[in-house]
């Protein structure tokens, strides 16, 4: 993943040799294009046409993003999961009975105000639905 990383950074700037040695010189160097980025825009503004959105420019300025490491705790948390035996169980981990009852509403609410002579759906039948699509 780091080789990744640094792949990436170096196709966004061309010669990261240059900025490895202080850290300022490459803060500078961004707060001086940002700067100098809004100073043009802000006065070429008024030379376009009207037709042409806000940012709907592009800008050559590339900036260096901080990097930042997790640190929250990460792994399984809860313990549960590890005794599943079937995919069932992890699934309705996601899909509470609240969440089931929400659906079964709203989808029997919409169908009554679209067809007169619907018939409401019950948890078994969306359960079967579900089980189709996924």
């Amino acid at each position: 993943m780091d080789e990744l990383n640094k792949s990436f950074d170096d196709l966004l700037i061309e010669s990261g040799d240059e900025f490895d040695e202080g850290g300022d010189v490459l803060d500078e160097m961004v707060v001086n294009a940002v700067e100098s980025s809004e100073e043009s825009d802000w006065n070429s503004s008024d030379e376009q046409s009207d037709s042409s959105g806000e940012g709907s420019q592009w800008s050559s300025n590339i900036r260096r993003r901080d990097q930042f490491r997790f640190q929250g705790l990460e792994g399984v948390l809860d313990r549960d999961v590890l005794d599943y035996q079937h995919p069932i169980q992890f699934c309705r981990r996601f899909i509470t009975d609240e969440m089931i009852e929400l659906v079964i509403g709203e989808t029997n609410r919409y169908g009554l105000s679209k067809y007169s002579d619907w018939t409401d759906i019950d948890e078994g039948e969306l359960l079967k639905f579900l089980a189709i699509c996924f």
